[in-house]
């Protein structure tokens, strides 16, 4: 018996493994964004 949610649909563990990959594609660009944002400015605290 497997532990789903309702609205939890059947997909294939290619799809969830698709699903992570872009969620962390999309998080290492926000943080390489925000660390090119920071280190122009870090030097204009000084």
């Amino acid at each position: 018996m497997p532990l789903r949610l309702s609205r939890d649909a059947e997909k294939p563990l290619r799809e969830h493994f698709d699903e992570l990959t872009a969620r962390g594609t999309g998080l290492l660009f926000i943080l390489s964004i925000s660390t090119v944002i920071w280190w122009t400015q870090i030097d204009s605290f000084a």
